[in-house]
């Protein structure tokens, strides 16, 4: 069978409505392949035992990557300070670390179209004193509930939210989990962890609007987690939870569209210029490849236990695996080409 008569009848199953109850048996989409050894790794890389206790002292969990659309600039948020890393996309060595001092519980990222970082503080995690150790500066100055915006080099450019305080208005968020900005520099925050809306603002910070509400109706979100655009400008939110998790998507202006079931319960979302989808299922441990364009299904990248994923135009993927604590690098080739 080839590759396109395979994405073909994978549509129609996702026609006929018989996806969800296929999810973990979807072949594996073709042309992806594991980077072997490459990408940071934490300080001491044995495996994981427990994850609270064993972990404790060496806190280095990998949630988010974020790549920008050519592939050169790729950054890593780990839950240990400095947060954020700048990392070679050929080698993976770490280039740069910043960051320090200012994040309760890294999480969302995105690369602009002009090379600006931003990151998202999440916040609620680090209750527990074990968590949270790797991370006191932040959590003894006071920070939480934020959007940063940063240059390349590292330099705060812009700042939402109030700092530790939590609430769901143009001042305030709620455990922020994603962003991203559009062409013209509106920014979307996938508000989130704890709250149940996405907010917008535009290029300067000023408050547009925020829509959603907390349940499993249409427009509603039980986790708002992930965020991502298509080459129309829709948004698809990554709502984890609720009735198995689904993916909804809007309008800029927060009208709601459709929803998909058929990508599993989404931690991350990512979109290429060309409308293909990368959505992180982490209880099936997979990367379920698609269409934005309809929903299609292209097939899995197995044994990715990843809570973020981001994506270049060349369709090179990265993954953020937070409990094997490390990055995945899978390159692409074309089905049929060399």
């Amino acid at each position: 069978m080839t590759f396109r008569s395979t994405s073909l009848a994978l549509a129609l199953v996702v026609s006929t409505g018989l996806l969800a109850a296929q999810g973990p048996s979807l072949a594996p989409a073709p042309g992806y392949a594991l980077l072997e050894s490459w990408g940071p790794v934490p300080h001491d890389p044995a495996p994981i035992k427990d994850y609270t206790v064993w972990n404790k002292d060496i806190f280095w969990e990998i949630g988010r990557v974020a790549v920008n659309r050519k592939g050169d600039k790729l950054y890593a948020f780990r839950r240990s300070d400095p947060p954020i890393l700048q990392i070679d996309t050929a080698s993976g060595k770490i280039l740069k670390e910043f960051g320090h001092g200012m994040f309760v519980w890294p999480h969302g990222m995105f690369v602009d179209k002009d090379g600006n970082l931003w990151v998202t503080d999440a916040t609620v995690s680090n209750t527990d004193p074990n968590l949270a150790k790797q991370l006191k500066p932040a959590v003894a100055a006071g920070y939480g509930h934020q959007v940063f915006k940063f240059s390349p080099e590292g330099k705060v450019l812009l700042t939402l939210g109030t700092k530790g305080q939590a609430g769901e208005s143009p001042t305030l968020f709620n455990a922020p989990a994603d962003v991203l900005t559009n062409d013209k520099g509106d920014i979307f925050v996938a508000d989130g962890h704890v709250g149940t809306r996405v907010a917008k603002f535009d290029k300067t910070g000023k408050f547009i609007k925020s829509w959603g509400t907390k349940g499993n109706g249409p427009g509603q979100f039980i986790q708002p987690h992930g965020i991502a655009m298509d080459s129309k400008g829709r948004i698809f939110i990554g709502d984890r939870g609720g009735n198995g998790g689904r993916v909804q998507i809007f309008d800029q202006d927060g009208n709601f569209i459709a929803e998909w079931k058929q990508f599993g319960n989404p931690s991350g979302v990512a979109i290429t210029s060309d409308d293909t989808i990368y959505v992180t299922d982490q209880g099936k441990k997979v990367v379920t490849v698609g269409s934005a364009k309809d929903g299609s299904i292209i097939g899995i990248i197995p044994d990715v236990w990843a809570e973020g994923v981001s994506v270049d135009d060349r369709h090179t993927v990265y993954a953020g695996e937070v409990f094997r604590r490390r990055m995945k690098k899978f390159t692409f080739t074309q089905p049929g080409k060399n």
